[in-house]
């Protein structure tokens, strides 16, 4: 799992934010053992896996794939797969 937004799993599990953040409130004491405070925006990994397993949400494998790639390229930025294209344009491309 990877971290996500409290409104990203609220459209995964079909409520509204204001439902979801009411079902989270029953959860409060589970979930700030875990280190959510009711203000977080975003819940850690840890956190959403109990989300999603207590509340039955499925979560699209091709979000799963796509943190396992931000975070390799996060722990790994000199070796980027080719498919990366880095967020700083190169000055010399674009002189005129």
């Amino acid at each position: 799992m990877k971290t996500m937004y409290k409104s990203e799993l609220a459209k995964l599990a079909g409520v509204s934010a204001s439902t979801f953040r009411r079902y989270l409130n029953t959860r409060r004491e589970v979930l700030s053992r875990m280190g959510v405070t009711p203000r977080s925006k975003t819940l850690n990994p840890k956190a959403v896996r109990f989300v999603v397993e207590d509340y039955c949400i499925e979560v699209p494998e091709k979000m799963n794939k796509s943190s396992r790639l931000l975070t390799r390229v996060r722990q790994r930025p000199s070796t980027l797969p080719e498919t990366v294209v880095p967020l700083h344009r190169d000055s010399t491309r674009h002189a005129a």
